[in-house]
């Protein structure tokens, strides 16, 4: 998944332009679409370890703390992110999606290792 993830992510970035002017030939449009392409593109490998991490622990049997980590990691933090960060353009706003996807590997990453061991032992 994650190899799958990056070389997409990189052809997404690499061939963005001409994809992107499939949809429009607006250069103003064009042009800011890449920018949030590259942004989303570039950190979205991060979100591999959501849904993986997520799933096996479902797997498991935890799915309440999964939901709850999910909720707050994805939910929360971009809602807080959009009413108390100052912005001065949209793309600012774009980052609220790897910002939350960061935290939530991290948070789900930690939580796996706890989780895992706990289960061991």
């Amino acid at each position: 998944d994650l190899i799958g993830t990056v070389l997409i992510g990189a052809c997404a970035i690499m061939f963005g332009n001409s994809l992107l002017s499939m949809y429009t030939t607006d250069t103003n449009v064009i042009s800011i679409a890449y920018d949030m392409l590259k942004i989303v593109a570039l950190f979205y490998p991060t979100y591999i370890f959501i849904e993986v991490i997520s799933a096996a622990l479902k797997a498991c049997g935890d799915t309440t703390n999964s939901m709850i980590i999910t909720l707050i990691g994805i939910c929360v933090v971009r809602v807080a992110y959009v009413l108390f960060m100052p912005f001065t353009s949209s793309l600012q706003i774009l980052y609220c999606y790897p910002i939350s996807w960061v935290i939530t590997s991290t948070i789900f990453i930690i939580y796996y290792f706890i989780f895992k061991k706990r289960k061991l032992a």
